[in-house]
């Protein structure tokens, strides 16, 4: 298989759709650096699936796209296609067929990669498979880059194996070992789920065994169950209808009783409503003597009454009259009693508050005395608190200074010791010879030095002249520019303002420009461009003056009147300058012309006119205005009384005092800016002046300083030869004698500090003893003074709870006294009630006497009336009594008849409804059978003669309890169970196939392994012949061999050993560069004997040979031309002789290249003939 062509388009260089044709097995490609020789080799790199922009010469992986040069534009995407000829069927399996293969890879901007296989999209994984085993690939051994040759034998003993392994033809099988590998870790994964799996299924199984053996007897207890329910509802039915057919009877015969009964009844009505008649007529009769009885009864009831009542009512008032008058003696009692204690209660009151007011003087006295021992108590705490703050500082002090006195002491030691080291190297260093033999090298150094820092320094103040020149005329022509820029933009915008501002104010009127030449007032200043406005009030003097800002100044208005009368339809203002107004301000507002600066006419226009920073402030005021008088705001708001006037315009004739303010600014700036762009042309020439003539002095100088410099090296090179070792001493001797002095000056501060830290710890062991004696004084002080304190604390509470006590006392003898008052007062408004009853119950008795003799007297003749009529009434009740008793009798009849026909009417409901009931029921089990699918006659055919409802129902029971008993039940536990039976099943054969598989691939492995180890083996011999054969070739001598970094040769590195002739180097690293080359060489060539791939591409190979070597090389390379096909790049004239097809690179173009080819031996023929 040999490489037939390379198409490229878009790669790198290669914009153009470009072909290289490889007809021979020994091309050259040639051309000057930097024309794209070696993007050829990227390209083949790149499409055989590289995925790092580094090994690519990139940064990004886009990078390989064109990005565009002067005059081409970058392109969207590159495209590489390699064609190879597989006429030998090199590449097996699906591609064995095509005699021609082309690989194909393209990439776009946004970083998508598309591979094709014979115009099919591909993985980058296929690319990668079909050429394992044949030394082709992204970074194999066959593509050797630019400068990357003696890499090859510079690898890491894994990066070498693997080329090994590559020209052994085991990659394939160590990549496929690998995927093995995976697919193994995957399939013992697989087999740990499955595992658990089946430990799941197989609990699983275990519990739906339970459940199925409870659901077969579920469901064989509810089949039973079921017919039993059948049985049971057939006996009931049987039942049901006996019931029916019995109350048929019973109704039949209590409807027969019934009838007899109710035959009675209708004639015990009959004879009862006719007697019934006949008492109705004696009731009427008795009804109207006794009513005559009841009236007289009456009358001696209410008579009998009235005198009971007259009695009682005399009884009760002489009843009153004696209580009162007992009732009044008691009061009269009381109340003495009550004044007595009264007066007795005042004794007290004012007793106690004399004892009250001693009590109060004495517990102020002892509270004063507790508080004046309290204080104390206080004060003694407060100064027991400073004490001890001074006792701990001075115990801490003492502590303190004793731990530095130690602290000093010890470095004090350390530092004496080094400080005597320190000296004794003084006294090495102090040798003076080195500097004896550097100092008259350094005068004749040092007079060289200062002519030449001389001629530096008026050097360097040349250049600095020349740089700050030239930046100066870079500068100023700049500044020029911009102020050329600033002038003419000024220019144009003071133009335009004028221009505008001239019409504002009618200059461009042609009639009226007229009239002012012919009376000489064309030159005269408009109002408008004399006037000056305080800043933020331009609107408001606008809104005021808008009619008159064109208006002219003159010096009468005379001369002006006849011709005036000739100028129609213009507008014009004329004032006079002798106008002249005091108005005074009559308001706390300022005046709208003390903000305008103006010839003195214009002040008649703003009169009475005042000024507000706010249109509220301006309302609040406009009330107490004058009818001419009015307001403005700086926004140009008008208000006067009764009225407001607001103007937005942005018309031309608006804003015309701020355009004559901005006007007057422009001309000012334009002004200035002339004058400093005639100082600034000033200022470049003389800089450019200046730049010329130090252009020239820095030439001068430097021509003298090139002598000075030659001289200034000799002396140099002999001083810094012996001055160094002199630095190095005087550093050392300096660093000393610091040291030292450091040293001296730290032990004099640790003596110091020592002397200072024991001064201190004395000071603080007598300020401690003194401590202590105060410590003793403050504890005897403390006892008495908590002592008088606690006596004086005792004494002031006693007395404040007897004062307590005296004032509870007096509260309560005053409210004593106040319930007495009030007693007093109650007990003399009840006597004084009492008096008024007493009158009243005395008159009321004496007038009850006579009426009661009268009524006694009327009561014995209604009493004689009475017994008559008792008499007659005692008779008509007799002889109604025994009407009464015969209908009773009879009604007693009628009712017993009625019960008895009611007990049986009850009866006949109560059989029907019963009937009725076992009808219903057995309806209701009819139905029930029928849901059932099955009839009454059926079961009971099918049902035993002696069969029982009762031993029925208990075996029903039976049957609910057993089933009850098993508890909850799956019902899908059956088929469950079935399902996971047939899971395990399944589970258990992928667990044999899986075992068996991973049985199988252990044994592949091994035997991948075997295989590989045998091939390696025997490779690695081979190539070990075939290096140490080139490398005698190439070095014409020498050894180089190959070895292994340890025992296993599955795992193991392999190193590179090279000793050329005459050299015993371990280590390929201590070779030259072209000692490298060649070596690596000799091995990659050595790869191509025992494994050749398609094809072999070298770039700049040769580069670090020389001629004798290039020559070497060459023939190698021709030797293996013969079996491989070569491409190699080169710039070297030998190794170009030997090529037999020479591909030039051109790039014609700026950053594109094209290609030209030659044949040499057409080339050769051509010549020849």
């Amino acid at each position: 298989m040999r490489l037939e062509k390379i198409k490229l388009s878009g790669f790198k260089s290669f914009v153009d759709p470009t072909t290289v044709h490889l007809t021979s097995n020994l091309i050259g490609i040639v051309g000057p650096n930097g024309c794209g020789k070696s993007n050829i080799i990227d390209a083949v790199r790149w499409v055989m699936g590289e995925s790092s922009a580094k090994h690519l010469r990139g940064g990004h992986m886009a990078d390989v796209i064109f990005n565009g040069s002067a005059t081409r534009q970058p392109v969207s995407h590159a495209s590489v296609e390699l064609f190879f000829d597989n006429n030998e069927g090199v590449l097996g399996g699906a591609y064995a067929q095509y005699s021609t293969i082309s690989v194909k890879r393209q990439l776009n901007r946004e970083g998508q990669s598309v591979y094709f296989l014979n115009n099919l999209r591909c993985r980058r994984r296929d690319i990668t498979d079909i050429f394992l085993g044949t030394g082709l690939g992204a970074r194999s051994y066959a593509i050797i880059e630019q400068g990357t040759i003696s890499r090859m034998v510079e690898s890491k003993p894994e990066e070498l194996r693997e080329h090994i392994e590559e020209a052994a033809g085991i990659s394939k099988y160590k990549e496929r070992r690998h995927e093995t590998e995976i697919r193994m870790r995957h399939t013992r994964e697989n087999l740990e789920r499955l595992n658990d799996i089946q430990s799941e299924v197989e609990k699983q199984l275990k519990r739906l065994k339970s459940q199925a053996k409870k659901a077969e007897s579920f469901k064989q207890l509810k089949k039973e169950e079921r017919q039993c329910r059948v049985e049971l509802l057939a006996l009931r039915w049987q039942g049901y209808h006996a019931e029916v057919c019995g109350y048929e009877d019973k109704i039949q015969d209590v409807a027969e009783t019934h009838n007899s009964l109710s035959v009675q009844q209708i004639e015990l009505k009959a004879t009862i409503a006719t007697k019934q008649d006949l008492l109705g007529s004696h009731r009427e009769l008795s009804s109207q003597e006794q009513e005559r009885y009841y009236q007289s009864v009456a009358q001696v009831d209410q008579l009998s009454q009235k005198i009971d009542h007259a009695t009682q009512n005399n009884e009760r008032l002489q009843l009153e009259i004696i209580r009162l008058r007992s009732q009044q003696q008691k009061i009269a009692i009381e109340i003495a009693a009550d004044q007595q204690q009264l007066l007795k209660c005042t004794d007290d009151i004012s007793a106690a508050k004399s004892d009250y007011q001693v009590a109060a003087e004495k517990e102020l006295t002892l509270s004063r005395r507790a508080q004046e021992a309290l204080s104390k108590q206080q004060q003694w705490q407060a100064e027991w608190e400073t004490f001890s703050d001074r006792y701990s500082k001075a115990k801490g002090q003492i502590e303190i200074q004793q731990s530095q006195i130690i602290q000093f002491e010890r470095q004090h030691t350390q530092t004496q010791n080094q400080l005597e080291q320190l000296q004794r190297e003084r006294t090495e260093l102090s040798d003076t010879t080195i500097q004896l033999e550097i100092e008259t090298l350094g005068q004749a150094i040092d007079e060289i030095s200062l002519k030449r820092a001389e001629f530096h320094q008026q050097l360097e103040q040349q250049v600095q002249e020349i740089s700050q020149c030239r930046q100066h005329v870079k500068s100023s022509r700049d500044e020029l520019n911009l102020l050329h820029a600033q002038e003419h933009a000024l220019n144009g915008k003071v133009e335009s303002l004028s221009l505008l501002q001239q019409h504002s104010m009618g200059k461009k009127n042609k009639n009226l420009v007229h009239w002012l030449q012919s009376n000489a007032l064309s030159n005269e200043q408009r109002l408008a461009e004399m006037i000056e406005v305080e800043s933020g009030w331009e609107l408001a003097a606008e809104m005021v003056l808008t009619r008159c800002l064109d208006a002219i100044y003159v010096d009468d208005l005379g001369p002006y009147i006849e011709s005036l009368e000739h100028l129609k339809d213009e507008t014009l203002t004329l004032f006079t300058r002798t106008v002249k107004t005091n108005y005074q301000s009559k308001h706390q507002l300022p005046l709208l012309i003390d903000k305008i600066q103006a010839p003195s006419g214009v002040s008649v226009f703003l009169e009475g006119i005042y000024c507000a920073d706010t249109l509220r402030v301006a309302y609040e005021h406009v009330k107490n205005l004058a009818g001419h008088e009015s307001i403005i705001t700086p926004k140009g708001i008008w208000i006067g009384a009764g009225w407001l006037k607001l103007t937005q315009s942005n018309t031309p004739q608006s804003g015309v005092l701020q355009r004559e303010k901005e006007l007057r600014s422009l001309k000012q700036e334009r002004s200035s800016l002339a004058s400093e762009l005639i100082e600034k042309e000033q200022s470049v020439s003389s800089f450019e002046n200046r730049l010329k003539y130090a252009e020239e002095q820095r030439e001068l100088f430097q021509q003298k300083d090139k002598v000075i410099a030659e001289d200034l090296t000799v002396k140099s090179a002999e001083f810094s030869a012996n001055s160094a070792r002199l630095e190095q001493q005087s550093r050392r001797l300096e660093q000393v004698l610091r040291d030292i002095a450091a040293m001296e000056l730290q032990l004099a501060e640790l003596d110091l500090a020592i002397k200072h830290s024991g001064e201190a710890k004395m000071q603080a062991v007598q300020m401690m003893t003194g401590l202590e004696k105060e410590k003793y004084a403050l504890d005897r002080q403390k006892n008495i003074r908590q002592e008088g304190w606690q006596e004086a604390s005792h004494h002031a509470a006693n007395a404040k709870q007897m004062l307590l006590e005296l004032q509870g006392q007096i509260e309560s003898l005053q409210n004593a006294q106040h319930l007495i008052q009030k007693q007093i007062d109650r007990l003399s408004d009840i006597s004084k009630q009492d008096n008024e009853r007493l009158n009243e119950f005395e008159t009321k008795y004496q007038q009850s006497i006579e009426p009661l003799s009268h009524d006694k007297t009327a009561l014995a003749d209604v009493a004689s009336k009475k017994k008559q009529l008792q008499v007659a009434v005692q008779n008509m009740t007799e002889q109604l009594q025994q009407m009464e008793a015969a209908i009773h009798e009879h009604v007693i009849a009628l009712d017993q008849r009625n019960q008895q026909l009611d007990g049986f009417k009850e009866a006949l409901n109560k059989h029907r409804l019963l009937q009725e009931e076992s009808k219903i029921r057995q309806k209701t089990v009819d139905e029930q059978l029928t849901e059932l699918n099955t009839t009454v006659e059926n079961v009971i055919a099918a049902c035993s003669e002696d069969a029982e409802e009762h031993s029925w129902r208990r075996k029903l029971d039976d049957l609910v309890s057993a089933i009850e008993k098993l508890g909850a039940i799956n019902l899908t536990a059956i088929d469950e169970l079935n399902s996971e039976q047939q899971r395990l099943d399944f589970l258990n054969a992928q667990h044999a196939d899986l075992t068996a598989a991973l049985d199988k691939l252990d044994q592949a492995i091994d035997k991948i392994d075997q295989e590989t180890q045998v091939c390696f083996k025997a490779t690695f011999d081979a190539i070990n012949l075939g290096l140490q054969s080139k490398f005698e070739k190439l070095f014409e001598g020498g050894q180089a061999y190959l070895e292994l970094t340890e025992g296993d040769v599955l795992e193991a590195g392999v190193n590179i050993v090279a000793q050329p002739p005459g050299k015993k180097t371990r280590s390929i690293h201590l070779l030259s560069g072209g000692e490298k080359a060649l070596t690596a060489v000799a091995l990659v060539f050595s790869f191509f004997d025992l494994n050749p791939a398609p094809f072999c591409m070298l770039d700049e190979v040769d580069a670090p040979l020389d001629d004798t070597n290039v020559e070497r090389f060459s023939k190698l390379v021709e030797e293996m031309s013969e079996n491989v096909q070569l491409m190699f790049i080169s710039h070297n004239k030998v190794t170009m002789e030997i090529a037999k097809q020479l591909t030039g690179v051109t790039m014609m173009e700026s950053g594109v290249s094209r290609m030209v080819a030659v044949d040499i031996d057409e080339a050769i023929d051509l010549a020849e003939s």
